[in-house]
């Protein structure tokens, strides 16, 4: 198997653009988004704030953005910098064979098994993917293309803006995503 290539800076701000503007577009807060390294493991972030759950209902409504939240930065990456996929992948296989979207897809997967959990159930191990589960990651994928699709001019706003500026709030990413110019900074 080929080395993974190493994403440009470029690339990296309209994957981080896409978990940003997806979560707002869902009206989930986004504290910041950013290219700077925030912890040891990450190259950039975009710091999207839990609002929790209540009960069962917002639970489920709750978890499903957050998986097209997590699935917004890979859908970017693939939009931006195309890979092949290789004869005999599945869905799966292909969004794995990025490096950079691994913790995404691990973060999504974990949404889903918690969205079709029953009440009380313990957390099966992450790789026990039922076909159900993985229906309902294609579809919430799809559903997260469209998204990107149809927001894709305010995910490269940001994402330019991001190569400019070192860090976003939460009010500069809605000014561009309704196309608002930014202050300029001194």
């Amino acid at each position: 198997m080929a080395k993974p290539r190493k994403l440009t800076k470029e690339q990296v701000a309209y994957h981080e653009a896409g978990h940003a503007v997806i979560a707002r577009v869902l009206g989930v807060s986004v504290a910041y988004v950013t290219l700077l390294r925030i912890t040891d493991y990450s190259r950039a972030s975009a710091a999207i704030v839990h609002p929790g759950w209540h009960d069962r209902d917002s639970e489920i409504v709750v978890a499903t953005n957050y998986v097209k939240i997590c699935l917004a930065g890979p859908c970017t990456e693939f939009r931006t910098c195309p890979i092949r996929r290789r004869p005999g992948d599945s869905f799966l296989e292909h969004l794995m064979s990025r490096p950079s979207c691994a913790a995404d897809w691990r973060m999504a997967v974990e949404f889903v098994v918690t969205i079709m959990m029953a009440p009380g159930d313990s957390l099966p191990p992450p790789d026990d993917l039922t076909t159900e589960n993985i229906r309902l990651l294609g579809r919430l994928w799809n559903e997260t293309i469209a998204l990107v699709r149809q927001h894709w001019g305010a995910i490269e706003r940001v994402a330019q803006a991001l190569l400019q500026r070192p860090i976003l709030n939460e009010a500069e990413l809605d000014a561009l995503i309704v196309d608002r110019p930014l202050l300029v900074l001194p």
